[in-house]
């Protein structure tokens, strides 16, 4: 699951499994972060039980004055394959076979269904953010992580490019509209 802060309140210190409070951003990472805090992360990223989130949660909602976003699970990329998509689009290659080798589909449904649920428990305070919509292509029948000119929507390590962020800036401007 994936948070999105608005505001940093004590509902950050809550999700903050290591105990660090001097971060500069959200995702913990500072120039004084010693092989230990990382070690503690990483091992905080990588659980997934559902059920610790659900809990967790619980936990948040509350010290949650108006809204709890949560960003609902999406297709991955593949690392490996991100970094020739304009250079192959260049020479030819087939879209569609781009597409096959860039996007990693595992796992996908089941953290989509687990945050889905986590959501629906937690009732009016939590609202759900969903890129899918502006992924997937009802014409293609496929998720796109590129435009025609090969212009990624991530980096390889999973964040939005400056092209991505100008696709889901939509999203964020409205919900700022709505929570003024």
């Amino acid at each position: 699951m994936n948070y999105t802060l608005i505001k940093t309140d004590f509902t950050y210190d809550l999700m903050n499994p290591c105990n660090k409070y001097n971060f500069t951003s959200l995702d913990g990472v500072t120039k004084n972060m010693t092989y230990d805090d990382a070690d503690c992360w990483n091992a905080y990223w990588q659980y997934t039980d559902w059920r610790a989130k659900e809990s967790q949660m619980k936990q948040l909602i509350p010290y949650v004055k108006k809204k709890l976003f949560v960003l609902n699970s999406y297709p991955r990329m593949n690392n490996v394959s991100y970094i020739n998509v304009a250079k192959d689009l260049k020479r030819g290659r087939n879209v569609d076979e781009i597409h096959k080798e860039l996007v990693d589909f595992e796992f996908y449904e089941l953290a989509r269904h687990r945050t889905e649920s986590i959501v629906k428990e937690c009732g009016a305070k939590c609202e759900l953010i969903d890129y899918n919509p502006l992924l997937f292509n009802k014409t293609s029948n496929r998720f796109e992580f590129f435009d025609n000119n090969g212009f990624l929507y991530f980096t390889g390590g999973g964040h939005l490019s400056a092209h991505g962020l100008e696709l889901v800036r939509p999203v964020y401007t409205k919900l700022c509209k709505e929570l003024t």
